[in-house]
């Protein structure tokens, strides 16, 4: 059955770019046939600018758009036609002055043993960009970091640690343009009676 563009799901569309900085934007769509012509426009608060130059192939267009001023940053919107008719719903991209992430929230402390332990979090705004989380575990009574970690995702499991020890976890994130405050958290690992109590649901 042919039909006329419509925006291809799951396409990142968030953008964190410094002024200056190039950023290339592509924009899919489903259409059939799959010729498609593209429209770009910039739309702010500010003003509506259509945006000529960029590539297209098939079903697919690509802008490289830099921000010069204040007023560069704001909704691109990216629409196509083909022999059936013009797109509907344009394809939004947001693009946004890159900053570092914000902090992660709701951290949960969980599975805690002899040994080990997990702690999870949300993450906060990525500052549109790709984002590391980072784990650092400090020997509360020695003050000595005793274990780092960094992972795509805000969820961290810690083996070999000394048990009937208070520690202290620090997590937080960050991307090219810096680093998140940093959220800490207080526990500990289980001496033995507290182990076996734990199994036989007993609360100590």
């Amino acid at each position: 059955m042919f039909f006329s563009p419509v925006c291809k799901p799951s396409q990142e569309v968030k953008f964190g770019v410094a002024r200056n900085e190039m950023v290339n934007i592509s924009c899919q769509v489903d259409a059939d046939p799959d010729d498609v012509k593209f429209n770009w426009m910039l739309n702010n608060t500010l003003e509506t600018a259509e945006i000529r130059s960029f590539n297209s192939n098939g079903s697919t267009s690509i802008v490289s758009y830099v921000p010069k001023y204040k007023n560069s940053y704001g909704v691109l919107l990216c629409w196509g036609s083909n022999k059936v008719g013009v797109q509907t719903e344009p394809c939004s991209f947001n693009v946004i002055p890159a900053s570092p992430p914000d902090a992660v929230s709701n951290c949960t402390i969980r599975n805690q043993t002899l040994e080990s332990l997990s702690v999870s979090c949300l993450p906060g705004d990525s500052g549109g960009l790709t984002q590391i989380f980072f784990l650092e575990v400090y020997n509360s009574d020695i003050q000595k970091l005793h274990w780092s970690t960094a992972s795509q995702v805000p969820s961290f499991h810690v083996n070999n640690l000394p048990s009937s020890t208070r520690f202290t976890l620090n997590i937080y994130a960050n991307n090219k343009k810096g680093r998140s405050p940093s959220v800490s958290l207080t526990t500990y690992t289980l001496t033995l009676p507290q182990k076996e109590a734990k199994k036989q649901g007993k609360l100590i």
